[in-house]
């Protein structure tokens, strides 16, 4: 185990800490006039995926800005900050990665807007942009370059392309543009309307484990909670990093389902942020998905 790694959000960076993306921030001010330009009019929700776009280019040093999914939390996931793939007998085969925020009693539903998400009549959406800090912009941005693909169940692959693509100045769309992009869905069909988009149709832990066979394709899964809980009851899911947030929800969509297979899990890092968030990258030791403790 790397062990954990407590940063502060003063100071000189630790030693070996990144220079670039977010964590270049610290060295770059620039004027108003050098941030995404707004339309006239945008407000809410649309103006908070502008100061998203600011953050993730450089542009902006507060990392409290509000950066709401989706956003934020694809850095890590187009930055290559994947670890090295598993082995199967004696080839390398592909990565599946779930990057996601969840609250102390496992709610991943909403983490980023009021309204983006309210299946089940959920009324606490937004509650995850309270405790962005430094310290979370610093280990999304870590090892920033190209690599790696984003893996997608349908609604999360529709929210981004709602508005990523029509967002012609951000440098957030051009590096989602050229990121290829995987879709698991039954009810979608070729073509699908963004750029670099593939569709696996039929049973997605299907799909997705064909997918895997690759050597060194590593994947990554934002939001989509129904597509990691059916690739986690097949044992596809290598690793899951997660943004625990000290909050109790009491309701909504979970990440893990109440009949999820037994998993033992290794903690293979952990950051805590100033706000108290702890960003877990979990491992399993054992592939026991399929199978239910009695």
């Amino acid at each position: 185990m790397r062990g954990s790694r407590a940063l502060s959000t003063h100071g000189a960076r630790p030693p070996g800490t990144p220079t670039s993306g977010v964590d270049y921030l610290a060295s770059h001010r620039p004027s108003r006039s050098a941030l995404t330009p707004r339309p006239r009019g945008v407000s809410g929700v649309a103006s908070e995926n502008y100061a998203c776009a600011d953050v993730l280019s450089g542009q902006i040093e507060d990392l409290r800005t509000r950066c709401p999914f989706p956003g934020f939390p694809f850095v890590q996931t187009v930055s290559g900050r994947h670890p090295a793939s598993p082995s199967e007998g004696n080839r390398t085969v592909g990565k599946v990665s779930v990057t996601n925020h969840v609250s102390l009693d496992g709610v991943m539903q909403a983490p980023a807007g009021v309204d983006e998400d309210t299946r089940g009549g959920f009324a606490n959406g937004g509650w995850a942009m309270k405790d962005n800090d430094e310290v979370m912009g610093r280990v999304m941005g870590e090892g920033m370059s190209s690599g790696g693909a984003l893996l997608f169940g349908r609604r999360t692959y529709q929210q981004f392309f709602g508005f990523w693509p029509h967002q012609h100045d951000s440098p957030v769309t051009e590096v989602l543009d050229r990121t290829h992009k995987y879709v698991a869905s039954t009810t979608l069909s070729e073509p699908l309307p963004w750029v670099n988009s593939t569709l696996l149709p039929g049973d997605a832990a299907d799909g997705v484990a064909e997918l895997r066979s690759t050597p060194d394709l590593n994947l990554t899964i934002l939001g989509s909670g129904e597509l990691i809980r059916s690739l986690a009851a097949r044992g596809l899911i290598d690793e899951y990093v997660l943004m625990i947030h000290p909050v109790i929800l009491g309701s909504g969509r979970r990440i893990f389902s109440e009949d999820a297979p037994f998993t033992d899990l290794r903690l293979v890092d952990s950051v805590t942020t100033s706000t108290g968030v702890i960003i877990a990258t979990y491992e399993p030791t054992s592939r026991s998905a399929g199978t239910t403790t009695a």
